[in-house]
């Protein structure tokens, strides 16, 4: 195994993509597939520059404060910005990022004014959020997990069309009347053109490994859901989540 950092993953997908297609080349896709083409990072890499094997996890972003604050609803929240507009502290995983978006997408649909206050990743966000830096943020509930597992923070609402089995009490933006989907997720995909026969022995094997009670344990353990989309439903999707961000890119300019 390789870890083949820089560029939001464009470094990696890109080795992924030029490497003969084989099946000997296998490369982990997230969800920054879906958006780094919009972004202007890359002209070379979205969904359909690779052929996909299976999805394989994924995870809302999570409206977190600290418990401590006056906001015990999403409600308490968009009122008092709308009574302060621009003074809500939003910290992000940087510019950009998954989670980035994730805040910018619930002030549009919430119509308030925020100040989004990138860090460099969502451990600092989260740590900045503990120390009362900024005053929401928007990560997975893994990444504030322990904070809120000690009651010093609280998930207002998740980012996604089901709530989280990790917190079932905490309502989806959408319950709420927030068109607001977005999650971290991802998967693995093989260079274009690969040989089906290859595809087919690299499918099972990851099918048996996605849909196995260790990887079912894993997942549970470090907070995220299993994401069990086959090839077909997995192209499906990140070529839905392509569209997405090309037009949430397109309208932010």
């Amino acid at each position: 195994a390789q870890n083949k950092v820089g560029g939001s993953g464009v470094v990696a997908m890109t080795y992924v993509k030029n490497s003969a297609p084989d099946g000997y080349t296998i490369g982990y896709l997230p969800c920054e597939l879906a958006m780094v083409k919009a972004q202007g990072l890359t002209e070379e890499i979205e969904p359909s520059a690779f052929d996909m094997i299976y999805g394989c996890n994924i995870q809302p972003a999570a409206i977190t404060v600290r418990a401590d604050s006056e906001w015990d609803t999403i409600e308490d929240l968009v009122n008092w910005c709308k009574e302060h507009p621009g003074e809500l502290q939003v910290g992000t995983s940087g510019t950009g990022s998954v989670w980035h978006i994730a805040g910018d997408a619930f002030a549009q649909a919430a119509d308030i004014d925020v100040n989004m206050v990138p860090f460099d990743g969502a451990a600092t966000a989260v740590t900045n959020l503990m120390g009362g830096h900024v005053q929401m943020v928007p990560v997975s509930e893994s990444e504030v997990a322990s904070g809120v597992a000690s009651g010093e923070l609280k998930i207002l609402a998740v980012c996604s069309s089901e709530r989280s089995e990790f917190n079932p009490d905490v309502p989806t933006l959408q319950e709420l009347g927030y068109d607001v989907d977005v999650t971290a997720w991802g998967g693995f995909g093989v260079p274009k053109d690969t040989p089906d026969e290859v595809k087919e022995v690299l499918c099972a094997a990851f099918e048996k490994a996605v849909n196995s009670e260790e990887f079912k344990e894993l997942a549970a353990s470090k907070q995220y859901s299993p994401m069990v989309k086959d090839h077909e439903e997995f192209a499906a999707f990140a070529q839905e989540q392509y569209e997405f961000y090309t037009d949430y890119f397109a309208n932010a300019q």
